[in-house]
């Protein structure tokens, strides 16, 4: 190709590559015009041992999650990490022996493997992966998590803000009695998640009741039971924030099981906005967070690092309160509600 263009090797390297060396636009068109003639392939082997990268990237799940086939938090994850990962030229492999432990054969095992980085998605707080992956310098970034280690980048959603919109809603419509359903505590956002509710409800004028949180795992199970106990209370709540979508379906079924009617006595939100809330009876409202947007941030973020960016990329997106009927019934009694609407 060199002889072809009438070029250094050299040159020819610089221009496919668009560096390190500058160059000048004619001779660079002289060296693709000779690619295209020659019909010139990069050899994904050469190029790897030049960069010292394989163009792979691994993929670690959190050890807690109980089902991944099927589980629609996954599933949307793992479309935005596999569109961004595809764009900028990755393939994206789940690596297992990482979810369990993270002794010193692991560590030696991913160092050997053909991987160049690892995508932690929503892992724990307080899990020794993260700090032993940061200590032998494997590069990784945190999806759906958030840590305060130092050169770990992370990306998530804005939790506190979401549910702040969540609980303010359910003021709005009248409820005094508000539960919370939460996530596993040992997930960062799930914590985040009932901090907000707890500041939320105090902001309300609202007195925090530790009987009615119910500390779940983001499963539809825990949902179902929380509802049961819930209205084992002398006063049951007329809402109920739930910190996943999987957790708020459950109580519309525990709540048909018990003859309630959603919302006339029971109000419900979730947490995600899954494609399957607007088909839920009735359709769930639910904080929207951009799950696939997080996914193709932590794979850019990844990507900087790999690049040999020093940038600690650390990002919040935005929450949305998505309202549906599972919450739009105002519990103010109606004398109240004339009241109101005479004085406007």
């Amino acid at each position: 190709m060199a002889r072809e263009a009438g070029v250094s090797i050299a040159t020819v390297s610089c221009a496919l590559n668009n560096g390190p060396r500058k160059v000048a636009p004619e001779t660079r068109d002289r060296v693709l015009k000779a690619a295209r003639k020659l019909d010139y392939q990069p050899s994904p082997v050469a190029r790897s041992m030049v960069k010292k990268r394989v163009g792979a990237i691994g993929l670690v799940f959190n050890p807690h999650f109980e089902q991944i086939a099927g589980n629609t938090y996954v599933g949307t994850m793992l479309d935005g990490l596999g569109s961004a990962a595809r764009e900028l030229g990755y393939n994206l492999l789940l690596y297992t022996s990482l979810i369990d432990h993270a002794d010193e054969v692991s560590i030696r095992r991913l160092r050997a493997a053909h991987i160049d980085g690892l995508i932690l998605m929503a892992p724990p707080a307080d899990w020794p992966v993260i700090d032993r992956l940061t200590s032998s310098r494997v590069p990784c970034v945190l999806a759906g998590s958030r840590t305060a280690r130092d050169a770990v980048p992370w990306v998530d959603a804005d939790n506190e803000g979401g549910s702040r919109a969540a609980v303010e809603h359910l003021v709005g419509q009248g409820h005094r009695r508000i539960a919370h359903v939460t996530g596993g505590l040992w997930q960062v956002d799930a914590r985040i998640r009932l901090d907000a509710y707890r500041r939320t409800l105090a902001e309300c004028g609202l007195r925090y009741d530790p009987d009615l949180v119910f500390v779940g795992n983001f499963a539809r199970d825990k949902g179902a039971e929380a509802l049961r106990r819930f209205y084992q209370l002398s006063e049951p709540p007329t809402a109920i924030f739930c910190a996943s979508d999987n957790s708020a379906l459950g109580v519309l079924e525990a709540a048909r099981a018990l003859h309630l009617r959603v919302p006339e006595d029971l109000a419900v939100v979730g947490f995600d906005d899954s494609s399957w809330c607007p088909t839920t009876e009735p359709p769930l409202s639910s904080v929207g967070q951009p799950i696939a947007d997080i996914g193709a941030a932590a794979v850019r973020y990844l990507h900087e690092l790999l690049e040999g960016s020093s940038d600690c990329r650390r990002t919040i997106l935005a929450t949305r309160l998505v309202v549906r009927e599972s919450s739009l019934y105002s519990c103010t009694p109606a004398s109240v509600r004339s009241e109101e609407q005479a004085a406007v």
